[in-house]
């Protein structure tokens, strides 16, 4: 089993920095198509993982939790997943 199932349209480099935090901090994931995408999208809110305007969804299935948006994933990804820092961007992202 997967350890998420990741929401982006398949439209060339969406997604990429998702996946790029997922790969580096060796976790696994499935990515929802687009028939998944607008399956969700048609449906009611609260069928939805978490409502959402368009897709930039992640589902962590572990901690049964969802996010959207790129910013929000790719920070709760490294507090989740405790990935380490690259050289350099804990200088760039210190709260001041």
């Amino acid at each position: 089993m997967s350890d998420y199932d990741l929401y982006y349209w398949s439209v060339p480099f969406r997604g990429q920095f998702v996946r790029a935090v997922l790969a580096y901090a060796g976790k696994t994931w499935i990515e929802r198509g687009d028939a998944a995408i607008s399956k969700l999208m048609v449906g009611s809110v609260k069928d939805m993982p978490v409502p959402f305007m368009g897709p930039r969804i992640l589902v962590d299935k572990k901690a049964g939790f969802a996010i959207a948006e790129m910013p929000a994933i790719v920070l709760y990804l490294r507090t989740a997943a405790r990935t380490a820092t690259p050289p350099g961007l804990a200088r760039i992202c210190r709260s001041r």
